[in-house]
């Protein structure tokens, strides 16, 4: 059982370190979601 809550806890601590790390990424790096990607401009 105390692996299973390590396992737990470990994911759930990505999970926050993956939205909140994205999240600033995102704001840093001024990402526009309209913006269209270079695949889509030829």
């Amino acid at each position: 059982m105390n692996s299973l809550l390590v396992v737990l806890i470990s994911i759930v601590c990505f999970l926050i370190a993956y939205v909140t790390y994205g999240a600033w990424l995102a704001k840093q790096w001024g990402i526009d979601p309209t913006r269209k990607t270079p695949a889509h401009t030829k």
